[in-house]
Formats: structure tokens, C-alpha cells, sequence
């Protein structure tokens, strides 16, 4: 077990994962320049360099605050990433992807797509975290506040609303999205560990089977009280159809 790298699955931040949870696998880095290195893992097969990553974040952000609503970006959303910018007057496709990639090297072509997804990911996370932050201190300001006119506490008009970590438990960030892009820059001796109980049960769905993994507790650095380990295989071609690109199984590990 402590020969294999254990990457987090689907989070890329510590904040949607329970605080005992964080250090028993690393955060998988999507290609960018993070403060908190020794945490994450950098695959070594990623495409775009940091300094592209972070440019096509921020044309993405870009390109999202023309639209007023959601709903006006469904349109985009649809056609896919090979052509999520073809009608625009952005040039992120030509600049990081090329014309002719992929007729002279699909895998190259399909992993920067697998890491245009892992980029997205990541920036949405980020999104939220702000957004929850934000929450967070207006709620400790209104409670101040309650306090001061001396509301009773059943009044408390925040009474139902909940900030605790993980994230993760009050937001659906579609995981499913990014399973095949941490397979395809997962290294040979690499594994993905699920600690949310519904992607658990949707992977099960998918066709893992979840078997009992026996430790040995002292030496296993998954050593978590009350919590037993499964381990489980997801073929390859439940996300590579056409078995181009992915050349063994996803191993997974799963926390319950």
C-alpha cells in the first residue's frame, strides 16, 4: 500500500474533504503554481505549462462574465470543449490547443482537453470556496448583530443554515466530468480515493466492486479510527471506449 500514490478523487482542495481525510492522500495539481506543493501531486504527463494553465483560466473567466445568466452559456456548454470557443472572439483553442493537433498527435490533442477539464475543475472549486468564505462571515456578522438587539436564539433566522467543512456535503460539482481526466494522468502506480459516500455508490453504480481491504493498522497510513478501507477496479473501458488512451484499470481506494 505505502508503494502506491493515493490521489484524492474527484476534489482538488483540501476544503471539500474532512479534516482528518486531508493527509492520507494528495490533492491532485491540474498543471498549475501552488504554494502548498508537498500536498499535491503534478503529473508529469500534463501538456499546457503553468503559465499557460493559468492564462486559460482566466479566459475562461473572461469568456463567462459576458454572459448575465447561466442559461445563456448552455448553448456553449452543449457544442463541448473541442468547439466551446469556436464562436467567439477568444483565441484560447488556436493558442493552446492548434489547429492541426490532432491529426498529428491525438493523444496530445486529448490530453490537453483532459486537462482543460482538470483547469476548469480546479477554478470552480476556487469559486466556491470564496462564495462559502463569504457566506461564512456574513453569517457570523448577522449573528453579531442578533446578539446586539438581543434576538432569541429560535429566532435566529440562520438557525437552518449550515457552513461546516466538508464543502463537499452541500454542493454537486459534477465529479463524473473529471473521473476520466484523473485517469488518464494517474501514474502506473497511482490510486484514486474516494471519501464521499455518494460517489462511493455511484461508482458502484459504474460497475466497481468494492472489496474489503484487510490492514495492517499500525504500518498503514490510512489508519483512521471507526473507518474501514475498500479497495476497487473501474475497466478502463467504462471511460475509454474506443481504448485508445488509457492502457490500464483505474484502481480506487474508498474510506467508509
Amino acid at each position: 500500500m505505502s508503494d502506491n500514490i493515493l490521489i484524492h478523487f474527484p476534489y482538488m482542495h483540501k476544503e471539500f474533504v474532512s479534516e482528518i481525510l486531508q493527509n492520507k492522500a494528495l490533492f491532485l495539481n491540474p498543471g498549475l503554481e501552488l504554494n502548498d506543493e508537498d500536498n499535491y501531486f503534478l503529473p508529469s504527463n500534463l501538456v499546457l505549462t503553468p503559465r499557460e494553465a493559468k492564462a486559460y483560466i482566466n479566459e475562461c473567466l473572461k469568456f463567462g462574465e459576458q454572459f448575465k445568466k447561466p442559461s445563456d452559456m448552455a448553448y456553449f456548454g452543449l457544442k463541448g470543449i473541442d468547439d466551446f470557443y469556436t464562436d467567439t472572439t477568444l483565441a484560447i483553442k488556436s493558442e493552446l490547443i492548434g489547429a492541426g493537433d490532432k491529426k498529428k498527435d491525438e493523444r496530445l490533442f486529448e490530453a490537453k482537453k483532459a486537462q482543460m477539464l482538470l483547469l476548469l475543475g480546479y477554478a470552480l472549486e476556487e469559486r466556491i470556496i470564496e462564495l462559502f468564505q463569504i457566506d461564512d462571515k456574513l453569517k457570523k456578522s448577522w449573528q453579531k448583530f442578533e446578539q446586539l438587539l438581543g434576538v432569541e436564539k429560535d429566532d435566529d433566522i440562520w438557525a437552518k443554515t449550515t457552513f461546516s467543512t466538508p464543502i463537499a456535503s452541500q454542493v454537486n460539482l459534477g465529479w463524473e466530468k473529471l473521473l476520466y481526466p484523473f485517469a488518464l494522468f494517474l501514474p502506473e502506480n497511482g490510486k484514486l480515493m474516494v471519501v464521499d459516500r455518494q460517489v462511493q455508490e455511484a461508482l458502484a453504480e459504474m460497475g466497481v466492486n468494492w472489496e474489503k481491504k484487510d490492514l495492517d493498522i499500525e504500518d498503514s497510513p490510512l489508519n483512521v479510527y471507526g473507518l474501514n478501507v475498500f479497495e476497487g477496479v473501474l475497466k478502463k473501458e467504462q471511460l475509454d471506449h474506443k481504448g485508445k488512451f488509457l492502457y490500464n484499470d483505474l484502481k480506487l481506494l474508498a474510506l467508509v
